[in-house]
């Protein structure tokens, strides 16, 4: 039998190449967007990862906990670390956060599943952690690069402004490597399985709603100037 997290590899591919070619995943992947705009994307990304690391908190014995809710692995507090930078370089107040449609259409899923399905909240923590772990890095390096080029923003590094995609000095792909172990190891009826892997392209279908939203913001609405 396939593993659980290659049956969602297999059946999240359309999607997920659908995801990538969207503007806001090219201009991410590149490093080219403004801080306000990336500022923007910090906050919907803060309001995602904290509603579902409070949702493992409340189900500390679910399977999604059991295989996401260590300290290494958690962004919220890299997050905040960030957005508190970039709110001070662009000068811009906490009030002045958007709160984006696609992401009370997100965060609403994650809060239904908390109280309704907790084990499916694995598939969201498999779509998001794992592409920070992995995907992150390569946005890390190109966003320090091109800001210090095109803004002279050295102050931008891996500590001050991009520690979301930060994490502990064990090598990124074994982090990566053992949390996928942990997903497969779990002991799952084919029923549990064939949710948690529909669930996975729910997942990459929301954060696709949200990277429409932003690129219209930011960068559709740039090209149209």
């Amino acid at each position: 039998m396939a593993t659980l997290t290659s049956e969602m590899h297999q059946a999240t591919k359309m999607v997920h190449r659908e995801l990538e070619r969207t503007l806001w995943v090219k201009h991410l992947m590149k490093g080219k967007l403004q801080p306000m705009a990336y500022l923007d994307y910090l906050n919907s990304l803060y309001a995602i990862y904290s509603t579902m690391e409070n949702a493992m908190r409340a189900h500390p014995e679910n399977v999604a906990a059991s295989c996401f809710n260590i300290p290494a692995v958690l962004r919220s507090d890299s997050l905040k670390s960030d957005i508190k930078f970039f709110e001070t370089l662009c000068d811009a107040s906490p009030s002045t956060r958007k709160t984006r449609s696609s992401v009370q259409t997100y965060t609403a899923r994650l809060n239904q599943l908390s109280e309704t399905d907790p084990s499916l909240l694995l598939s969201h923590c498999y779509v998001r952690y794992l592409g920070d772990m992995m995907g992150g890095q390569h946005i890390r390096k190109h966003l320090s690069q091109y800001w210090k080029r095109h803004d002279g923003m050295s102050m931008v590094d891996e500590d001050k402004g991009l520690a979301f995609y930060r994490f502990p000095s064990t090598h990124v792909k074994d982090i990566a490597m053992t949390t996928k172990r942990d997903m497969d190891e779990l002991k799952l009826s084919q029923e549990e399985r064939d949710k948690m892997i529909d669930e996975a392209v729910t997942a990459f279908e929301l954060n696709k709603q949200l990277f429409v939203e932003l690129q219209e913001d930011y960068i559709e609405a740039t090209m149209e100037n």
